[in-house]
């Protein structure tokens, strides 16, 4: 069986996937049904200068969410990336491939990032939200980057980089353009937008 077709039985996934449920499947709070290993998390970045593509195994995670099955989650480790993580340009653009265990691109992300005004010692996230309308009553995707800066003017994500993600519903839905019947939410914090590291927890790259 393909590796879709191990999950709970249901109808196509029509609930909002908003508010608090999204925050506890994307933060571990809610118990998975099952999960699958295999998938693969492919990503570069470019800008004033490019970042090597890198490609990385992660394991995706399952719910149960009543009488629908609920998304695919996932947490890509970016531990072999190098002691601090990824290192991207101040300014750009990550592209990111999601691929599942037979080897087929589910979602291409194309997310643009400005942090040339983030402080040394700094850290900050970036998330992008695909919705099925221009209502938001869908949530097909989301993908969440945390970012570091060191002591000088290098800028890194570190960590890990969390996915939510949908059954590609047909060959349109690869998202390298998007959708018209898609909404596309790029989100920052805000008051503030970057905040310091604790360097108790956290050690400074440089």
């Amino acid at each position: 069986k393909q590796w879709y077709q191990r999950r709970v039985r249901g109808k196509a996934l029509r609930h909002a996937l908003l508010g608090s449920f999204e925050e506890s499947i994307l933060r571990n709070r809610f118990p998975p049904a099952g999960q699958i290993s295999g998938f693969k998390f492919r990503m570069s970045a470019s800008g004033l200068s490019s970042s090597p593509a890198v490609s990385l195994p992660f394991t995706a995670q399952y719910y149960n969410y009543g009488e629908a099955p609920s998304p695919y989650t996932g947490c890509v480790s970016l531990a072999t990336c190098g002691s601090h993580g990824y290192q991207v340009p101040r300014q750009g653009r990550i592209q990111a491939t999601i691929l599942d265990p037979d080897n087929t691109a589910i979602r291409i992300f194309l997310v643009p990032f400005d942090v040339r005004d983030m402080p040394p010692r700094c850290h900050t996230f970036l998330r992008q939200r695909i919705y099925s309308d221009q209502t938001r009553k869908s949530l097909l995707y989301h993908i969440h980057f945390r970012f570091i800066s060191g002591r000088s003017t290098r800028v890194y994500l570190h960590t890990d980089i969390r996915l939510l993600f949908t059954r590609r519903l047909d060959s349109s839905d690869l998202g390298i353009t998007t959708e018209p019947t898609c909404t596309v939410d790029n989100i920052v914090p805000h008051n503030p937008q970057y905040s310091t590291i604790n360097r108790a927890r956290k050690p400074v790259p440089s």
